[in-house]
Protein backbone atom coordinates (compact mmCIF):
# COMPACT_ATOMS: atom_id res chain seq x y z
CA UNK A 1 0.00 0.00 0.00
CA UNK A 2 2.79 2.26 0.70
CA UNK A 3 4.56 2.01 -2.71
CA UNK A 4 2.29 5.29 -3.88
CA UNK A 5 5.13 6.89 -2.15
CA UNK A 6 7.47 6.50 -5.08
CA UNK A 7 5.35 7.06 -7.64
CA UNK A 8 4.04 10.59 -6.00
CA UNK A 9 6.73 13.49 -5.43
CA UNK A 10 3.93 15.34 -3.76
CA UNK A 11 3.72 12.82 -1.07
CA UNK A 12 7.78 12.24 -0.78
CA UNK A 13 7.87 16.22 -0.26
CA UNK A 14 5.27 15.45 2.44
CA UNK A 15 7.45 13.05 4.29
CA UNK A 16 10.32 15.73 3.67
CA UNK A 17 8.89 18.11 5.57
CA UNK A 18 8.79 16.46 8.86
CA UNK A 19 12.43 14.65 8.41
CA UNK A 20 14.64 17.87 6.86
CA UNK A 21 13.56 20.39 9.89
CA UNK A 22 13.34 16.94 12.26
CA UNK A 23 15.86 18.83 14.86
CA UNK A 24 13.58 21.77 15.23
CA UNK A 25 10.53 19.76 15.88
CA UNK A 26 11.97 17.90 18.14
CA UNK A 27 13.13 21.10 20.48
CA UNK A 28 9.54 22.78 19.52
CA UNK A 29 7.77 19.51 20.81
CA UNK A 30 9.94 19.73 23.20
CA UNK A 31 8.73 22.72 24.59
CA UNK A 32 5.53 21.52 24.55
CA UNK A 33 6.15 18.62 27.16
CA UNK A 34 7.60 21.33 29.32
CA UNK A 35 4.71 23.81 29.32
CA UNK A 36 2.52 20.72 29.95
CA UNK A 37 4.84 19.64 33.04
CA UNK A 38 4.64 22.96 34.29
CA UNK A 39 0.92 24.02 33.65
CA UNK A 40 0.29 20.30 34.97
CA UNK A 41 2.23 21.20 38.16
CA UNK A 42 1.20 24.58 38.54
CA UNK A 43 -2.97 23.63 37.71
CA UNK A 44 -2.61 20.98 40.56
CA UNK A 45 -1.51 23.31 42.87
CA UNK A 46 -3.96 26.09 42.52
CA UNK A 47 -7.23 24.38 40.56
CA UNK A 48 -6.96 20.38 41.94
CA UNK A 49 -11.14 21.00 41.61
CA UNK A 50 -11.33 21.99 38.35
CA UNK A 51 -9.53 19.42 36.74
CA UNK A 52 -11.97 17.38 34.74
CA UNK A 53 -11.69 14.73 31.95
CA UNK A 54 -14.06 16.55 29.94
CA UNK A 55 -14.25 19.80 31.36
CA UNK A 56 -17.47 18.88 32.91
CA UNK A 57 -17.83 18.58 36.28
CA UNK A 58 -18.85 15.02 38.16
CA UNK A 59 -16.36 14.10 35.74
CA UNK A 60 -13.37 12.24 36.97
CA UNK A 61 -10.48 14.35 37.24
CA UNK A 62 -6.45 14.00 38.11
CA UNK A 63 -4.80 13.69 41.33
CA UNK A 64 -1.40 13.66 40.48
CA UNK A 65 1.27 15.88 38.52
CA UNK A 66 1.54 13.01 36.13
CA UNK A 67 -2.23 12.23 35.75
CA UNK A 68 -2.45 15.99 34.99
CA UNK A 69 0.20 16.09 32.77
CA UNK A 70 -1.07 13.12 30.63
CA UNK A 71 -4.55 14.69 30.79
CA UNK A 72 -2.96 18.16 29.10
CA UNK A 73 -1.21 16.08 26.51
CA UNK A 74 -4.20 14.19 25.26
CA UNK A 75 -6.52 16.87 25.36
CA UNK A 76 -5.63 20.38 25.85
CA UNK A 77 -2.17 20.35 23.75
CA UNK A 78 -4.18 19.10 20.64
CA UNK A 79 -6.92 21.78 20.90
CA UNK A 80 -4.45 24.79 22.42
CA UNK A 81 -7.24 25.38 25.72
CA UNK A 82 -7.24 24.17 28.91
CA UNK A 83 -11.32 25.09 28.68
CA UNK A 84 -11.30 21.42 27.17
CA UNK A 85 -10.17 19.86 30.51
CA UNK A 86 -10.93 22.33 33.28
CA UNK A 87 -14.45 23.23 34.43
CA UNK A 88 -16.43 26.61 33.62
CA UNK A 89 -15.63 30.00 35.31
CA UNK A 90 -17.35 33.01 35.75
CA UNK A 91 -16.38 36.29 37.56
CA UNK A 92 -17.44 35.21 40.57
CA UNK A 93 -14.92 32.72 40.74
CA UNK A 94 -14.76 30.40 43.86
CA UNK A 95 -12.58 32.43 46.22
CA UNK A 96 -13.49 36.08 44.63
CA UNK A 97 -12.17 37.96 41.73
CA UNK A 98 -8.60 37.40 42.59
CA UNK A 99 -8.97 33.93 41.86
CA UNK A 100 -11.19 34.33 38.45
CA UNK A 101 -8.39 36.56 37.20
CA UNK A 102 -5.59 34.31 38.06
CA UNK A 103 -7.59 31.50 36.74
CA UNK A 104 -7.99 33.86 33.00
CA UNK A 105 -4.26 34.59 33.29
CA UNK A 106 -3.89 30.71 33.39
CA UNK A 107 -6.16 29.79 30.61
CA UNK A 108 -5.17 32.77 28.72
CA UNK A 109 -1.56 32.01 28.80
CA UNK A 110 -1.70 28.24 27.80
CA UNK A 111 -3.42 29.46 24.38
CA UNK A 112 -1.08 31.96 23.29
CA UNK A 113 1.83 29.99 24.34
CA UNK A 114 1.11 26.62 22.76
CA UNK A 115 -1.76 26.98 20.74
CA UNK A 116 -0.64 30.17 18.76
CA UNK A 117 2.99 30.12 19.23
CA UNK A 118 4.17 26.66 19.63
CA UNK A 119 1.74 25.04 17.09
CA UNK A 120 2.21 27.96 14.43
CA UNK A 121 6.68 27.43 14.83
CA UNK A 122 5.55 23.85 13.87
CA UNK A 123 3.21 24.58 11.11
CA UNK A 124 5.67 27.15 9.91
CA UNK A 125 8.91 24.62 9.78
CA UNK A 126 6.49 22.44 7.76
CA UNK A 127 5.35 24.94 5.44
CA UNK A 128 8.82 27.07 4.75
CA UNK A 129 10.38 23.14 4.19
CA UNK A 130 7.80 22.09 1.70
CA UNK A 131 7.99 25.48 -0.28
CA UNK A 132 11.55 25.21 -0.41
CA UNK A 133 11.08 21.60 -1.68
CA UNK A 134 8.92 23.16 -4.68
CA UNK A 135 10.96 25.90 -5.48
CA UNK A 136 13.99 23.57 -5.90
CA UNK A 137 11.58 20.95 -8.14
CA UNK A 138 10.54 24.04 -10.34
CA UNK A 139 14.21 24.94 -10.59
CA UNK A 140 14.89 21.26 -11.42
CA UNK A 141 12.55 21.13 -14.00
CA UNK A 142 13.43 24.57 -15.67
CA UNK A 143 16.92 23.59 -15.67
CA UNK A 144 16.23 20.05 -17.43
CA UNK A 145 14.08 22.14 -19.91
CA UNK A 146 16.12 25.24 -20.78
CA UNK A 147 19.68 23.28 -20.72
CA UNK A 148 20.64 20.39 -22.05
CA UNK A 149 21.62 17.71 -19.99
CA UNK A 150 25.10 16.53 -21.91
CA UNK A 151 26.34 19.31 -23.61
CA UNK A 152 25.14 22.45 -20.99
CA UNK A 153 23.45 24.42 -23.68
CA UNK A 154 20.75 26.88 -22.86
CA UNK A 155 17.72 26.88 -24.91
CA UNK A 156 18.80 30.91 -25.14
CA UNK A 157 22.06 30.10 -26.10
CA UNK A 158 21.28 27.79 -28.70
CA UNK A 159 18.70 30.07 -30.38
CA UNK A 160 21.17 32.89 -30.81
CA UNK A 161 23.62 30.43 -33.12
CA UNK A 162 21.25 31.20 -35.57
CA UNK A 163 20.77 27.34 -37.07
CA UNK A 164 18.67 26.48 -39.75
CA UNK A 165 15.31 25.96 -39.11
CA UNK A 166 15.67 21.90 -39.15
CA UNK A 167 17.29 22.42 -35.54
CA UNK A 168 15.67 22.09 -32.73
CA UNK A 169 16.58 22.52 -29.03
CA UNK A 170 13.83 20.01 -27.71
CA UNK A 171 14.65 17.88 -30.36
CA UNK A 172 18.77 18.32 -29.13
CA UNK A 173 17.94 16.74 -26.02
CA UNK A 174 15.19 14.33 -26.92
CA UNK A 175 17.03 12.51 -29.99
CA UNK A 176 20.39 13.85 -31.13
CA UNK A 177 21.71 13.67 -28.02
CA UNK A 178 19.52 12.03 -25.75
CA UNK A 179 20.97 11.20 -22.35
CA UNK A 180 19.64 7.53 -22.14
CA UNK A 181 21.67 7.04 -25.27
CA UNK A 182 25.04 7.94 -23.16
CA UNK A 183 23.63 5.79 -20.08
CA UNK A 184 22.95 2.49 -22.49
CA UNK A 185 26.29 2.95 -24.18
CA UNK A 186 28.25 3.42 -20.68
CA UNK A 187 26.07 0.05 -19.82
CA UNK A 188 27.54 -1.59 -22.92
CA UNK A 189 30.87 -1.09 -22.38
CA UNK A 190 30.91 -2.41 -18.81
CA UNK A 191 28.96 -5.83 -19.67
CA UNK A 192 30.92 -6.02 -23.40
CA UNK A 193 34.50 -8.07 -22.81
CA UNK A 194 37.31 -5.51 -22.74
CA UNK A 195 39.61 -7.78 -25.41
CA UNK A 196 36.75 -7.14 -27.91
CA UNK A 197 36.99 -2.98 -27.62
CA UNK A 198 37.86 -1.26 -30.90
CA UNK A 199 39.66 2.12 -30.86
CA UNK A 200 36.61 4.14 -29.95
CA UNK A 201 35.31 2.25 -27.35
CA UNK A 202 38.69 1.86 -25.28
CA UNK A 203 38.79 5.57 -25.38
CA UNK A 204 35.38 6.23 -23.57
CA UNK A 205 36.18 3.11 -21.15
CA UNK A 206 39.19 4.86 -19.99
CA UNK A 207 37.85 8.26 -19.70
CA UNK A 208 34.21 7.12 -17.80
CA UNK A 209 37.22 5.05 -15.37
CA UNK A 210 38.73 8.06 -14.56
CA UNK A 211 35.98 10.31 -14.33
CA UNK A 212 36.92 12.57 -17.33
CA UNK A 213 33.84 14.36 -19.37
CA UNK A 214 36.40 14.58 -22.67
CA UNK A 215 34.13 12.13 -24.19
CA UNK A 216 31.25 14.07 -24.41
CA UNK A 217 30.04 16.69 -26.33
CA UNK A 218 30.94 19.86 -24.42
CA UNK A 219 28.33 22.84 -25.73
CA UNK A 220 28.35 21.59 -29.02
CA UNK A 221 26.87 19.07 -31.29
CA UNK A 222 26.87 17.66 -35.01
CA UNK A 223 24.82 20.06 -36.25
CA UNK A 224 25.94 23.50 -34.39
CA UNK A 225 29.51 21.88 -36.21
CA UNK A 226 28.13 21.68 -39.34
CA UNK A 227 26.28 25.24 -38.96
CA UNK A 228 29.26 26.91 -38.04
CA UNK A 229 31.55 25.52 -41.20
CA UNK A 230 33.16 22.64 -39.66
CA UNK A 231 33.65 19.98 -41.72
CA UNK A 232 31.19 16.97 -41.43
CA UNK A 233 32.40 13.74 -40.29
CA UNK A 234 31.95 11.48 -43.21
CA UNK A 235 32.14 8.02 -42.09
CA UNK A 236 33.70 6.02 -45.27
CA UNK A 237 32.71 2.05 -45.69
CA UNK A 238 36.58 1.46 -45.44
CA UNK A 239 37.36 -2.16 -45.70
CA UNK A 240 39.83 -3.29 -43.04
CA UNK A 241 42.98 -4.56 -44.57
CA UNK A 242 42.78 -8.24 -43.21
CA UNK A 243 39.55 -8.79 -45.30
CA UNK A 244 41.62 -7.19 -48.46
CA UNK A 245 44.21 -9.61 -48.09
CA UNK A 246 41.77 -12.87 -47.58
CA UNK A 247 40.38 -11.45 -50.76
CA UNK A 248 43.15 -11.31 -52.89
CA UNK A 249 44.22 -15.10 -51.41
CA UNK A 250 40.16 -16.18 -53.02
CA UNK A 251 41.65 -14.81 -56.06
CA UNK A 252 44.85 -16.04 -56.21
CA UNK A 253 43.37 -19.50 -55.46
CA UNK A 254 40.60 -19.50 -58.01
CA UNK A 255 43.38 -18.83 -60.56
CA UNK A 256 45.92 -21.73 -59.16
CA UNK A 257 42.82 -24.15 -58.75
CA UNK A 258 41.27 -23.11 -62.89
CA UNK A 259 45.31 -23.66 -63.42
CA UNK A 260 45.02 -27.21 -61.86
CA UNK A 261 42.25 -27.89 -63.10
CA UNK A 262 43.25 -27.56 -66.75
CA UNK A 263 46.74 -29.61 -66.08
CA UNK A 264 44.34 -32.35 -65.04
CA UNK A 265 42.67 -32.31 -67.42
CA UNK A 266 45.30 -32.46 -70.19
CA UNK A 267 46.94 -35.09 -68.42
CA UNK A 268 43.50 -36.97 -68.29
CA UNK A 269 43.13 -36.79 -72.39
CA UNK A 270 46.87 -37.63 -72.68
CA UNK A 271 46.35 -41.07 -70.68
CA UNK A 272 43.38 -41.52 -72.37
CA UNK A 273 44.97 -41.41 -76.22
CA UNK A 274 47.90 -43.60 -74.77
CA UNK A 275 45.44 -46.56 -73.38
CA UNK A 276 43.32 -45.86 -76.51
CA UNK A 277 46.39 -46.86 -78.91
CA UNK A 278 47.58 -49.55 -76.69
CA UNK A 279 44.56 -50.80 -76.92
CA UNK A 280 44.60 -50.85 -81.34
CA UNK A 281 48.22 -52.31 -81.00
CA UNK A 282 46.76 -55.49 -79.48
CA UNK A 283 43.49 -55.66 -81.98
CA UNK A 284 46.18 -55.83 -84.90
Amino acid sequence: LLDILNNSLLLQNIILCVTIPGRDLIIVSYLVVATAVIYAHFGLQHYEEWFYASGTEGEDHCYSAASCFWLIMFKAAPSGKLTSIMAKTDNRGVNGGPSFMLRVLFDFSFFIWVGVLLFNIITVLMIDTFNALREKGFKRDATLGNEGFVNGITRTQFDDMGLPNSANFDDLNAKEQNPWNYVFFSYYLAMKNPMEYNGVESYVKNCIDNEDQKWLPNRTSFKIQHAKGAAPIVVKKKQPEVFTLIENGIVDLKKELATLSNRLTDLTEKDFDTQSASAMGRLQ
